[in-house]
């Protein structure tokens, strides 16, 4: 028996290790990364949602950028009441021929953490550009949808105070 129990005690030394390990890499709070299947764009959180959408808009690829939006799902527009597919159109229309002044508007962007913004259920992303006066402040609005958090508009500036 004698020549058992330092085996058995390395053993339990080993599933302990084995335990704390396991619990210090999963209680870790920060999202893990998980880009979009269909995309390749991280939509885990509203900001990664922010900065993914900054990402697709400075890439030039439209069709990729109307994939991280409301706008490329009609279930996610139903759900906003966005409107008629007329509507959706024109906006998806909209983003496409101002792509470059989106990215134009977001180099360089350094996103804030989410808030909950003035549309229930839509959590809104501020940014700050280099150009932008002090004080400045933009902000993206995100929803989620399927799990994945999805453009669907900006939700305004706020001005330096004068």
């Amino acid at each position: 028996m004698k020549k058992r129990l330092p085996w058995v005690i390395l053993a339990v030394a080993v599933l302990v290790a084995a335990v704390v390990v396991t619990l210090v890499l999963t209680a870790n709070d920060a999202p893990v990364e998980t880009p979009d299947a269909e995309s390749g764009y991280d939509l885990s959180t509203p900001e990664r949602a922010a900065e993914s959408f900054a990402r697709a808009a400075a890439a030039g690829d439209g069709e990729a950028l109307l994939e991280l939006t409301c706008l490329d799902d009609p279930t996610c527009v139903a759900q906003q009441g966005a409107g008629v597919a007329q509507q959706v159109d024109e906006a998806k229309r909209l983003i496409l021929a101002s792509m470059a002044d989106l990215a134009a508007q977001l180099d360089g962007a350094v996103f804030g953490k989410a808030s909950e913004a003035a549309v229930p259920g839509a959590m809104e992303v501020s940014y700050r550009t280099p150009g932008m006066a002090a004080g400045e402040r933009r902000s993206l609005m995100f929803v989620k949808f399927e799990g994945r958090w999805l453009y669907v508009g900006s939700a305004g500036a706020s001005a330096p105070a004068t």
